[in-house]
Formats: C-alpha cells, sequence, structure tokens
C-alpha cells in the first residue's frame, strides 16, 4: 500500500528492487490515480489498484481478493463476496474474517 506521499517513479523503482530481491510482491495499491504510470515502470507485471482515497482504512497484515481486467478494459460487475468466501483462508489462529471497505 503506497500513500500520495510518494512518486510514482520512486514506487515503481522501491517494487523493482523488491522482486529482485526475492521478495514476493502480488500487487500494489496507490491512494492517487497512478496506476498506469507506475506499472508501465513495472520489469514485472503486477495488479495494481489506485484512487484508493481511504488508504489508511485498508487493515493490514490480511488477505485481500483482488479483482483485475483484462489490459485496456474495465472491470463492469463485482465478484460476489458470497461467492469468494469458499476461496478465504481459515486456520486456528486466522479465523475467517467478512469485511468489506467501501471506497470512494
Amino acid at each position: 500500500m503506497v500513500s500520495s506521499a510518494f512518486d510514482f517513479a520512486d514506487v515503481a523503482a522501491i517494487v523493482n528492487a523488491a522482486t529482485a530481491a526475492g521478495y514476493q510482491i502480488t500487487g500494489i495499491i496507490l491512494q492517487q490515480d497512478d496506476g498506469v504510470l507506475v506499472n508501465n515502470r513495472l520489469q514485472q507485471p503486477l495488479p495494481v489498484i489506485d484512487e484508493v482515497q481511504h488508504i489508511d482504512r485498508i487493515p493490514l497484515g490480511m488477505l485481500a481478493a483482488v479483482e483485475v481486467a483484462l489490459p485496456g478494459k474495465i472491470i463492469e460487475t463485482l465478484s460476489n463476496p458470497t461467492v469468494l468466501r469458499p476461496f478465504s483462508i481459515s486456520t486456528p489462529r486466522r479465523p475467517k474474517i467478512s469485511y468489506q471497505w467501501r471506497g470512494r
């Protein structure tokens, strides 16, 4: 998750350095409208979510489902959380948690 305090070029450079160092990054959440700018500078393609106004409300350290559109397309219908429930992970230390986040 990246707050608006970071420049898109710096974000891409940090992500590229982290993946080169062996870190597994599976997606990027940006507060600013910089998704295309960041994505164009990544060495490995990643899903990028941008324009997340209240990024500080997203819980840290939790799994998240990310819906990704094909290049040049948009997501027209969001998935139903009930349909995604069977794919959630539950362990004794991590009970299933239903969290509904309302963006902008």
